[in-house]
């Protein structure tokens, strides 16, 4: 059972979302999304050559376990889920904390590439978020969006 409303406060969002995670919900994310996250990848080593990397709505660290490999100095990566930020194995060059995407402020910025994938449609304003995230990229950064095409999305 998933849910989706986003007129929640945000402490039943969180709750929401940790429950999603502590029941396995999420836990076929690695395999359905294989094909996005390989293209993802390649779009990534052309912008990440030892720069800093900003996730946002990273959950249990899927994307970021399959381009671990690539060559950045630091990956920061926020989730709302306690539950699956704590699955994540945190290294010397990441760090991965329990945040609202509305409000955090990163803490290793500038980027060179700053990641939304599948969350921009949980803004409560995309177009403030992204401008606001904006500020934290360096001069030559780029975003990495990845979105499920629905109606909503459009």
């Amino acid at each position: 059972m998933m849910f989706f409303l986003r007129k929640r406060s945000p402490l039943l969002n969180r709750l929401m979302w940790d429950y999603e995670y502590s029941k396995g919900e999420w836990d076929l994310m690695g395999s359905t999304e294989l094909s996005r996250i390989k293209a993802a990848k390649e779009l990534l080593k052309k912008s990440v050559q030892n720069g800093h990397v900003l996730e946002i709505g990273c959950g249990e660290g899927v994307f970021y376990h399959h381009v671990s490999d690539l060559n950045f100095a630091f990956y920061e990566g926020i989730d709302v889920s306690k539950v699956a930020i704590d699955k994540i194995k945190q290294t010397e060059n990441s760090s991965f904390v329990v945040a609202d995407m509305e409000s955090y402020t990163p803490q290793n910025a500038p980027f060179s590439v700053v990641i939304l994938n599948e969350v921009l449609f949980y803004s409560k304003d995309p177009i403030k978020l992204l401008t606001r995230y904006s500020e934290y990229l360096k001069k030559d950064g780029v975003f990495l969006i990845g979105m499920y095409h629905i109606p909503k999305t459009d």
